[in-house]
């Protein structure tokens, strides 16, 4: 699994873990009962849109709508049998609904400050989930973080579209040189079959 920029600014506005928490929402993380950021900030200017930022697929399992904690999406992945649980924040408007499917790329929602955030972006975590008897449990529920794990192993800073449209440029070639062997085919059976019947 990789992850890409949800949002165009190229601006991760804080990373995850105490040594990477600005040190002035320590106090409000260790009121909330984390020993510091969870996730990353990536910053965006309000209304601007934030997409889905995986290469795999993902379905979103919950949306939270009070505008006072914040607007939030949680979204599903599944690869070789792990799942991991997504987490988008502080939107402005939500444009996805529960048990909606996302394709890399797929508009989430418009960029915001809900909830609590000193500016305009999108906060992303990360959690392993582990299910067991029909439920869901997040892999590591007290490393101080909610179970949230540090998202640099996974990312690439590249912005999610960029990243789609390098998928379909390889798509296209890929289509051109099916194409090219296929008619290098028919080419070389139709001068075999002219050379058996001579």
């Amino acid at each position: 699994m990789k992850i890409y920029r949800p949002v165009k600014t190229n601006w991760v506005s804080q990373k995850y873990g105490a040594a990477n928490t600005a040190p002035t929402m320590i106090a409000l993380y260790e009121s909330m009962g984390l020993k510091g950021h969870n996730g990353f900030d990536f910053a965006e200017g309000e209304g601007r849109p934030v997409y889905w930022n995986s290469d795999l697929k993902g379905r979103v399992v919950s949306l939270t709508t009070d505008l006072k904690l914040g607007l939030g999406v949680e979204v599903r992945t599944l690869e070789n049998e792990k799942f991991h649980q997504h987490r988008h924040w502080h939107f402005s408007s939500l444009m996805c609904k529960v048990g909606q499917i996302l394709e890399p790329g797929d508009i989430m929602g418009l960029c915001g400050m809900t909830g609590y955030a000193t500016g305009p972006h999108d906060h992303y975590d990360i959690k392993p989930l582990v299910y067991e008897n029909g439920i869901f449990r997040h892999e590591f529920p007290d490393n101080g973080y909610f179970g949230a794990i540090d998202p640099e192993p996974f990312f690439t800073n590249i912005f999610i579209l960029d990243y789609v449209m390098q998928l379909k440029n390889i798509e296209g070639q890929i289509a051109v040189i099916t194409e090219i062997i296929k008619r290098l085919k028919e080419s070389i059976e139709i001068f075999i079959k002219g050379r058996n019947t001579k």
